[in-house]
């Protein structure tokens, strides 16, 4: 079904690469192995993998250099590092290029288990879907470029003429107030969750109608995120994707509001990177706990957004990590998507303060234990935080909350949660809440965008996505395929 690419200049280290991996369980059937490095760009998109694992160091090639070449070329192509150097600013340059995971050399079974779950989870959401798509289910398009590019122009969506995208939070649906503050700019209307808006706007967005989004916002209690300008259809899932990351502006600046991109906030997020990087260098515990204190109103200061903070999460989780493997020859943190860090936390101060714990929790595990893991009953606190998890779906749950309730850090209870189901706990949260869902999909005539709610997500197009990802198809499809019901969603 699917078609991935071995690259490396060593023979040896290809052969590490596919003796490690299950190919059967990713579905992979075409695997091609390469250690050329003569016009791999060219290459690798004239075999159009699904998966790349690339080394870094190749003689003169860089494998980063290869990966950002082939990011326009191969747009949904995924891309898995494999490396000798556990480097900071390498770790950095492959999560700007959205690679998805760093394998480092020589790697363990437990690596290449993180990796394997990453890559299906993948290779479902970006190519799983591509048949027996509902036109009238806007959510099935919101994961894949190709199929959102589409549905634009297939609904309508001419161009040349341009066009922002807008997405919209609201605490109470108001619809009418957007028309009003709009009028003839309003092209197309989707709902993409319970209280959560897809709207598509001609250029020029009038001043006029900036003030009245603005005043309507505040009284409302609304929150939009406004694209930079459409101007080709290639260009429509970007915006998208651009539109709804603002659209959670909240989460750094907590009030309701309309945000758009600050060209200017990227030198000054660059510097705060570095100036991380040079803390975990030096192993500046106060220094790394100053960042993260000061992070709320400099991210407000700066007009850092959203993509920014979900870059800053992940990049001091990688630094950690590779401050504890250093230390233990082990790692436990783990990183999160954009969905996932909203799911997690309730705005930016209350992440700064979960990664404060973490870091004390790491240092803590250093000083006290001299390296070794804490004596607990280990099988008994993992029951005991199911049985929660079991119980308390309905609820936002965070790992904080749990680690304060059986007084363990954060960081200890992910590692043995992890060791003992093989499972995150939020992924483990993700099943109890996805069987749930299926049972009321065919139990039930429940609304979909209801039972979202009902099993614990509030935002329907996450919800959406999350039930794809691990069942396979949409929650409208599961339905239909369970009971033969078929229902307009939106």
């Amino acid at each position: 079904m699917y078609k991935a690419l071995i690259i490396d200049d060593e023979l040896e280290a290809i052969e590490s690469v596919y003796s490690a991996f299950d190919w059967n369980s990713l579905h992979i059937t075409d695997i091609v192995k390469i250690s050329d490095q003569h016009g791999l760009v060219e290459r690798i998109a004239s075999e159009s993998p699904h998966v790349v694992f690339i080394d870094i160091e190749m003689g003169v090639v860089s494998g980063l250099d290869v990966i950002e070449a082939c990011s326009t070329l191969l747009p949904e192509t995924m891309f898995v590092i494999i490396s000798g150097h556990d480097d900071f600013e390498y770790a950095r340059l492959s999560i700007k290029l959205d690679v998805v995971y760093y394998l480092l050399k020589p790697f363990t079974e437990y690596e290449v288990d993180i990796a394997t779950e990453k890559l299906m989870n993948g290779l479902n959401v970006r190519f799983g879907g591509r048949t027996g798509v509902q036109l009238n289910d806007i959510n099935s398009f919101l994961s894949n470029k190709q199929q959102f590019q589409d549905f634009m122009v297939e609904s309508g969506i001419s161009f040349p003429k341009n066009y922002r995208f807008i997405v919209v939070c609201m605490e109470q649906v108001n619809l009418e107030s957007l028309n009003l503050c709009l009028q003839s700019q309003l092209i197309r209307r989707y709902k993409i969750g319970s209280k959560k808006y897809l709207l598509v706007v001609e250029e020029p967005l009038r001043d006029s109608s900036m003030i009245l989004l603005e005043n309507t916002c505040t009284i409302g209690d609304m929150t939009l995120g406004i694209s930079d300008v459409i101007k080709l259809p290639e260009e429509a899932y970007g915006a998208f994707k651009q539109a709804n990351m603002l659209a959670y502006g909240a989460f750094i600046n907590d009030r309701y509001g309309v945000y758009k991109i600050e060209k200017d906030s990227d030198r000054e997020f660059d510097e705060l990177v570095s100036l991380l990087d040079r803390c975990f260098s030096n192993e500046d515990v106060n220094g790394l706990k100053e960042i993260l204190f000061a992070l709320p109103e400099t991210a407000r200061s700066k007009s850092f957004n959203m993509e920014q903070i979900v870059f800053f999460h992940n990049t001091f989780i990688i630094s950690l990590n590779t401050l504890l493997r250093a230390r233990s020859n082990q790692d436990f943190l783990y990183i999160l998507s954009f969905e996932e860090l909203l799911n997690e936390y309730s705005d930016i101060r209350s992440m700064c303060c979960a990664l404060v714990e973490s870091l004390e929790a790491v240092t803590e595990t250093f000083t006290e234990h001299n390296g070794e893991t804490p004596k607990v009953n280990s099988a008994e606190i993992i029951e005991q935080v199911k049985n929660y998890l079991h119980s308390h779906y309905v609820q936002k749950i965070r790992i904080k909350d749990l680690s304060a309730m059986f007084y363990i850090s954060e960081a200890y209870l992910s590692d043995i949660f992890k060791n003992t189901t093989q499972k995150t706990i939020i992924e483990y949260l993700a099943d109890v809440r996805i069987e749930a869902a299926k049972e009321s999909l065919i139990n039930t005539r429940m609304n979909i965008s209801n039972i979202a709610e009902s099993v614990g997500y509030g935002d329907y197009c996450y919800f959406n996505k999350i039930f794809k990802k691990y069942v396979g198809i949409t929650p409208y499809q599961y339905r239909k395929k369970h009971t033969g019901i078929v229902e307009h969603e939106n």
